[in-house]
């Protein structure tokens, strides 16, 4: 660990990052983070924040997306395109009708 946390939470610290990534476990931030919600909340707020950010540790954000269900940007691109051709052509229909 590169922090340095109070004895009695030393060892609930360590146990609950050996939960998560090697990367997520070495990363000072995460530590500090998990420390703070350990000292305040107790293991259990620790414990979910250490796995809500352990899911999404190192995530594509359009697979995060994905898995949200956010439409991707080339189903939005081809949406808004079918719509501007709708448009168009609803345009001429009116320039007929309008005579």
């Amino acid at each position: 660990m590169n922090i340095t946390a109070p004895e009695e939470l030393n060892m609930t610290l360590k146990r609950l990052l050996m939960r998560v990534p090697y990367t997520m476990r070495e990363d000072e931030r995460v530590q500090r983070t998990a420390l703070l919600y350990l000292k305040l909340g107790g293991t259990k707020l620790a414990g979910h924040y250490l796995q809500t950010t352990a899911r999404y540790w190192q995530s594509d954000p359009l697979e995060m997306g994905r898995s949200l269900n956010f439409p991707k940007i080339n189903e939005i691109k081809s949406e808004s395109e079918a719509d501007d051709d709708d448009d168009d052509s609803d345009d001429n229909e009116n320039d007929g009708a309008s005579d």
